[in-house]
């Protein structure tokens, strides 16, 4: 990897993944100075000449977070990018390339081993990436935005909804919202357009401190409450089956890059009562719903 003038920024381009998460990447990049351009990872696939520019390129690869879990064309656009003669390619991973277990935390060090066809997806799409050396994979825990069918967008339904949710109390991660991805994104790219060239390539994004999804579920009902008196608790009905972990380690994205960890209850309320009003908004267009 070259190392690039600091006073100029490469162009960027997001191959996108169809969530909110892409606005707020797009959002930072621009506002760090980054030229940013979007496309789509059929749009990426039809056209492989979209990341061959005359100037240095960063790509932050957020396509397998498009659906529920990567499909074939995130491992192939995985496989495009790091075959391409790029500045830097940042690839969006995910907590699912480890089976859980009883383990307490995942580091940067320890060896995946998903245990399901969606984990699978997810470390197929590093494994086309592996040992290329303009190519970072950041992996980041739950994400509880990015989605209505993530940990907020589940528990505020139920709430909203009054509905029984099940949630797991022996299922215990490190959230993070797109935000907060966002940032960690944006922090990255700048240190890599001054020249930073760390080694392994391979980071974790999480929050300070962990809770269950149950635990969290309460702490979105109470901020819930405290903004509109009609929320119902939600009627937990607890998972079973073993302790499963989804909290990852971050100590190498602080030591590289100085990017501490935030505790994933900071802005909640504020993301509780935006989606409080996304729900509110929902249920006036579509007033037999309930």
């Amino acid at each position: 990897m070259s190392i690039l003038n600091p006073s100029h920024k490469p162009d960027t381009l997001l191959v996108e993944s169809g969530t909110v998460l892409d606005q707020e990447l797009v959002r930072a990049l621009e506002g760090a100075g980054f030229a940013c351009r979007v496309l789509s990872v059929d749009q990426l696939l039809d056209n492989p000449a979209s990341v061959t520019p005359d100037n240095p390129l960063m790509v932050v690869n957020a396509s397998a977070y498009a659906g529920e879990a990567p499909d074939e064309r995130a491992v192939r656009a995985a496989g495009l990018l790091a075959g391409a003669e790029l500045e830097l390619v940042l690839h969006l991973s995910s907590y699912q390339v480890f089976g859980g277990g009883k383990r307490r935390e995942f580091s940067e060090q320890d060896a995946p081993a998903p245990l399901d066809a969606t984990g699978s997806q997810w470390l197929a799409c590093e494994e086309a990436l592996a040992e290329k050396p303009h190519c970072a994979v950041l992996r980041l825990p739950w994400v509880m935005d990015i989605s209505p069918a993530a940990l907020l967008g589940r528990v505020l339904a139920a709430v909203d909804e009054g509905k029984a949710l099940q949630l797991d109390d022996r299922a215990e991660g490190n959230p993070v919202t797109c935000r907060t991805v966002a940032r960690v994104v944006q922090a990255i790219l700048l240190q890599f357009s001054a020249g930073a060239t760390p080694q392994p390539m391979l980071f974790q994004c999480g929050a300070s401190d962990t809770c269950t999804e149950a635990a969290f579920a309460g702490e979105v009902f109470e901020r819930a409450r405290s903004l509109r008196e009609d929320v119902a608790e939600p009627v937990l009905e607890p998972g079973n089956g073993e302790r499963r972990s989804a909290v990852l380690a971050t100590r190498h994205l602080r030591y590289s890059f100085g990017i501490q960890p935030r505790s994933w209850r900071e802005g909640l309320n504020r993301l509780v009562e935006v989606w409080l009003e996304k729900l509110g908004a929902q249920t006036s267009e579509n007033p037999t719903q309930h």
